[in-house]
């Protein structure tokens, strides 16, 4: 290519001569030079399949590569699950987890609510759906009886922004499926998204997970409790999440969802530095804040003599802050007992008193702790 050819050409004519046999950026012609596999070998296997492949490049910036190939060569991971007598995929990026109740299990996290079936994943309320019941390869329309299942397979997905929980026959493996498109007369139905054809050669079906849950009749939104069962905000906690159990001074416990628990960390004393009035802590190339609960709560007493401290690391939107208690006592499960919060200057600081282990244990309200410490503005 001569100068004055390579001038006339445009940005996007410039970058398609990567594609071109014998391409090279060697700074001096070799025979060894644009000897090797170059780009030209991949456009022209693309375009073998019925594909195109472009590139845009912008100095400093950095360089795109697009590939489009035809659907019926799309290659995705999925989740290979049994329902009645077929094997249907559902693709890995609806995936969220799997899980196996036994009979136990179903007794105590599954329920039937208004009709519909939820179970409790860890304090999460998550509609479930029959896959048998959907796809209509059991006659049975009416409310599931749970007790004639000695075990559920649970595939928990998520559609848009709706989660529930799948109930299928069993679950297979995970394999890397080629998606072939539906037929004309296939197409019409919701449920599905394709087909596959398996390594022994039979036909497995791609759910569409979107389709589904709208054909189960899920909601836009999770769901919710009827407004006159509507939860505090105590009770939204503790139904969505652990709690860890902390002892500050000699006579108090607290507790922290462990939601907002980043990390259990012990610093030496002389870590600690003083910023705008409040003690931080310099913690992952950022200038955390550190709340003593001593001082809140105005315990007099001693503190834990030595040359470290217990610092719970939480987490509220986009601020880190470091709770100081005495000691890390333990993390519970479900609380025993749910109590109003017991009359004191603090009980904006704390959502209500729970009996844990024989002991009264405040529920602290982090984000109007952080607040009153005014350390959202410093950190």
């Amino acid at each position: 290519m001569s100068v004055e050819e390579a001038a006339s050409l445009s940005s996007r004519s410039i970058l398609a001569t990567v594609f071109q046999p014998g391409f090279s950026t060697a700074k001096s012609i070799t025979n060894l030079s644009g000897r090797g596999v170059g780009m030209d070998v991949v456009k022209t296997n693309i375009e073998a399949i019925g594909g195109t492949v472009d590139i845009h490049s912008t100095p400093g910036d950095g360089t795109t590569i697009k590939i489009r190939i035809p659907l019926t060569l799309a290659i995705i991971p999925a989740l290979m699950v049994t329902s009645g007598c077929g094997t249907y995929a559902i693709p890995q990026a609806n995936l969220l987890e799997l899980n196996r109740l036994d009979s136990d299990q179903i007794e105590r996290e599954v329920e039937l609510v208004h009709g519909s079936v939820i179970y409790r994943l860890r304090g999460e309320l998550l509609p479930l759906v029959f896959l048998n019941r959907e796809l209509q390869l059991t006659t049975e329309r009416e409310p599931v009886g749970l007790d004639r299942f000695n075990e559920l397979n649970v595939v928990v997905l998520s559609a848009d922004d709706r989660r529930f929980g799948l109930v299928v026959d069993d679950v297979s493996s995970t394999e890397e499926i080629v998606v072939k498109p539906l037929s004309n007369v296939l197409k019409s139905i919701p449920l599905y998204a394709g087909a596959t054809i398996m390594g022994d050669g039979t036909v497995a079906l791609i759910l569409d997970i979107v389709g589904l849950a709208r054909h189960a009749g899920m909601q836009a939104r999770p769901y919710q409790r009827p407004v006159a069962d509507e939860p505090t905000t105590a009770e939204r906690l503790l139904l969505t999440q652990n709690l860890l159990v902390c002892e500050v001074g000699q006579h108090r416990r607290v507790a922290i969802p462990i939601s907002y628990v980043e990390q259990l960390d012990e610093i030496k004393l002389s870590e600690i530095e003083v910023s705008a009035d409040h003690d931080v802590l310099q913690y992952r190339d950022s200038v955390m804040p550190l709340i003593r609960m001593r001082r809140f709560l105005n315990d007099e007493s001693l503190a834990p003599e030595g040359d470290s401290m217990q610092v719970v690391v939480c987490r509220h939107e986009e601020c880190s802050v470091g709770i100081v208690v005495d000691r890390v006592f333990d993390i519970v499960e479900q609380p025993t007992e749910l109590q109003p919060p017991q009359p004191s200057q603090q009980n904006k600081w704390f959502l209500s008193s729970l009996v844990i282990h024989g002991r009264v244990t405040d529920l602290i309200n982090l984000p109007e702790l952080i607040r009153e410490a005014d350390l959202l503005s410093t950190a």
